[in-house]
């Protein structure tokens, strides 16, 4: 057996919450971190194949996002070129 010393956070209802589901996560990865982490990639998995069933749905908004970007970075290369090189 071992003596654990409970951290005391402030006497707000919501950080003794946290304080009470950390300490839960700590001791269970502790005890059970295979299965912790054989959990964690079965939810990833099952996040990756939702994703990938809809990705129909959100592929066109990906390619928009993309080029958006593109045109953000290529305009600032532009704008910085141009302001350092008339100095």
């Amino acid at each position: 057996m071992e003596i654990v010393e409970l951290p005391s956070p402030p006497n707000q209802i919501i950080d003794r919450y946290w304080a009470a589901a950390q300490l839960f996560i700590s001791s269970t990865y502790k005890e059970y971190s295979s299965l912790v982490i054989a959990m964690g990639i079965f939810v990833s998995l099952i996040a990756a194949w939702i994703l990938w069933v809809l990705r129909q749905q959100w592929w066109p908004f990906l390619k928009k996002l993309d080029r958006w970007i593109y045109e953000i970075v290529k305009l600032s290369i532009l704008k910085y070129k141009e302001i350092f090189q008339n100095k």
